[in-house]
């Protein structure tokens, strides 16, 4: 059963458009990779989910909820962590609390404080007075608290220390592990998370460029090397090059659906003195497909 649906989704802020033509579905219990460079519409896509703008065209379906006229019921079964905090700097850690319980039917008191203590928050001090970890880990333990089904995470591990980011993970980890939430996580710190997703949407120019399988990735994409006779002039083209480049006589291509049978029918135009072929790390994946993308505020 599908969590989210997202068909034809289109948004423009005037006539910039942001996000083109995104269609997605998304497995309950389902771990997402939403990467992209910035400007490639990762936080506009996470902020439609979430209710927080309007969609131009195309529908998105939260739980079967439309997120603009059915956000108060949706945000019972949702959570939302943003890049910003946006929570009284005077308030303290149990204030927030209190604040918050009573909003949410399911708010579980006793779990919130668990995930505080095992994050390390201190309670007692104003959220103006807390390190940017310590504000961005309540935040997470406020995000949880209610239990949400769905989960959604723009760039939960930016600018944490290592030892930050390790607990924030973890916690993550626990979430999955003991209640198989779904959750779409969009971040740059890609190696620390490709353990964690099961699945990698990648947005490039507004659109969805890739969407795999984590291990899928690991099994059938390669980098394929090849030496010509010749300086190549002319770069190869087919649907399982996800992208390619020339260095002199050397071709450097990343293959999807990679087949050692498959092989000779891309490179059949080409005069190949040798080639060979090697893994590729999900970080290389995104530098590799996202290179030539100027990024844009």
């Amino acid at each position: 059963m599908n969590a989210i649906i997202v068909q034809q989704l289109s948004k423009k802020y005037g006539r910039k458009p942001v996000l083109e033509d995104i269609s997605l579905e998304v497995t309950k219990g389902q771990v997402i990779a939403l990467l992209g460079r910035n400007g490639a519409g990762k936080t506009t896509l996470l902020r439609l989910m979430n209710g927080l703008t309007p969609v131009t065209t195309g529908t998105i379906e939260i739980l079967g909820m439309n997120p603009v006229s059915e956000i108060v019921e949706l945000r019972q079964r949702l959570g939302y962590l943003g890049e910003e905090c946006h929570i009284y700097p005077w308030m303290t850690g149990d204030d927030v609390h209190y604040f918050m319980a009573p909003m949410y039917r399911n708010w579980d008191s006793s779990y919130f404080y668990g995930l505080v203590k095992q994050l390390q928050v201190p309670l007692n001090q104003s959220l103006g007075d807390l390190s940017k970890g310590s504000r961005r880990k309540l935040h997470l333990a406020l995000t949880l608290a209610h239990h949400p089904e769905v989960i959604l995470l723009d760039e939960p591990l930016s600018g944490l220390d290592p030892v930050v980011r390790d607990q924030v993970i973890s916690t993550l980890i626990q979430t999955l592990t003991e209640e198989g939430r779904t959750i779409i996580l969009s971040t740059h710190e890609i190696a620390e998370i490709e353990n964690l997703c099961d699945r990698v949407v990648l947005l490039k120019n507004h659109s969805v460029a890739l969407d795999m399988d984590r291990d899928d990735l690991r099994t059938t994409v390669r980098r394929v090397i090849v030496r010509l006779e010749n300086p190549s002039t002319i770069l190869p083209s087919h649907p399982d090059i996800l992208a390619a480049k020339a260095r002199g006589s050397e071709v450097e291509m990343i293959v999807r659906n990679f087949s050692e049978t498959a092989l000779p029918a891309l490179l059949a135009n080409l005069k190949v003195v040798s080639q060979r072929h090697e893994g590729v790390t999900l970080k290389e994946l995104f530098i590799t497909l996202t290179e030539q993308q100027e990024e844009t505020i």
